[in-house]
């Protein structure tokens, strides 16, 4: 009681750090940089966390995975509580937030990955609300890849099916001047309003419409050769 913190005090008076032991073992350093170590995790009653509380304090909190974990068991005094825990077994290592702040990683003091509490991820970007929203991983400024699997359903081999009514070419013609667009295909004004093209959406209506093509090509060749073959009868007619 009493005492004066300037002359009173547990601690160096250099540049060495401050070691707490127990059964002759160290389980506590206090760095003379100012921040604390602890040598091992490993602690007699299983896996345990050890946190610092809002008020600077460190706790040691059992990780009871399977039943209620505290709350904000890893708050470190800030407004974005994180846990950072391993050797876990089954669960493995953990790196989050334990509520719903976002997860950010950094480097050079500037965020590069956001995760935010709904899962989606934004790699340079913050992940959007929105129209686009209900896609997972977001990446600003594009991405470099070897090669990209896009998987999608039924593929369009059915226009070749021959009970698939094709559209004839003048309803093909009529459709075209009063939507501007293929048909299967979305406008420019609905792919405005979606946010972006889908690209495995996109691939399977464009086949769509590469194969209906080849039918169109293969129905005017044969209507070709047959006024061909009907000159060539009227030509021989003729002499």
């Amino acid at each position: 009681a009493g005492t004066t913190p300037g002359t009173h005090f547990i601690g160096t008076t250099d540049n060495t750090d401050v070691v707490f032991k127990s059964n002759g073992a160290e389980s506590l350093r206090l760095l003379s940089s100012g921040g604390a170590r602890l040598p091992s995790l490993s602690f007699a009653h299983g896996y345990q966390l050890v946190v610092a509380d809002s008020t600077g304090r460190l706790r040691v909190l059992s990780d009871n995975y399977y039943g209620t974990v505290p709350p904000d068991p890893c708050e470190h005094g800030s407004s974005l509580p994180w846990t950072l825990c391993g050797n876990h077994v089954p669960v493995g290592a953990r790196l989050g937030t334990t509520n719903a702040a976002a997860l950010r990683l950094m480097t050079n003091d500037v965020t590069r990955i956001t995760i935010s509490s709904l899962g989606k991820v934004g790699i340079g970007t913050v992940p959007p609300e929105g129209a686009v929203g209900q896609y997972r991983l977001f990446v600003d400024d594009g991405i470099v890849a070897r090669d990209v699997l896009v998987k999608h359903g039924d593929w369009p081999d059915f226009v070749f099916a021959k009970n698939y009514h094709l559209r004839s070419l003048p309803d093909l013609r009529t459709y075209l001047k009063e939507n501007a667009h293929l048909p299967t295909l979305p406008s420019a004004a609905e792919l405005k309003a979606q946010g972006g093209v889908a690209l495995g959406d996109i691939a399977h209506c464009l086949t769509r419409n590469a194969e209906e093509q080849a039918l169109y090509i293969l129905q005017l060749e044969e209507k070709l050769e047959r006024m061909e073959q009907r000159l060539k009868v009227l030509e021989t007619s003729q002499h």
